[in-house]
């Protein structure tokens, strides 16, 4: 089996956002890179290798957003989120 992994950004204004199902070694980020808007962080990965379809139903890929305050606290990461263009 895989192991997942995931990315984690804290912001400069205190947040913490952590990006699951990610694997950063694609887009060749190391602990402490600084990155921008837009900046390719990783490569979603295959969730097939740790969550075996059941019957005909197989978990879809995705990544898991979640947002922390500078209090620890958990935010909606809806607001945040944005479309390529």
């Amino acid at each position: 089996r895989d192991k997942l992994s995931a990315v984690q950004i804290k912001t400069d204004d205190g947040h913490v956002v952590e990006v699951l199902y990610v694997d950063a070694k694609a887009a060749n980020l190391q602990k402490g890179d600084k990155i921008e808007i837009g900046t390719p962080i990783g490569r979603a990965q295959d969730l097939s290798t740790v969550y075996p379809p059941v019957g005909k139903t197989r978990m879809t890929n995705h990544v898991d957003i979640r947002i922390r305050d500078k209090n620890e606290v958990y935010k909606d990461p809806t607001p945040h989120i944005r479309g390529r263009r």
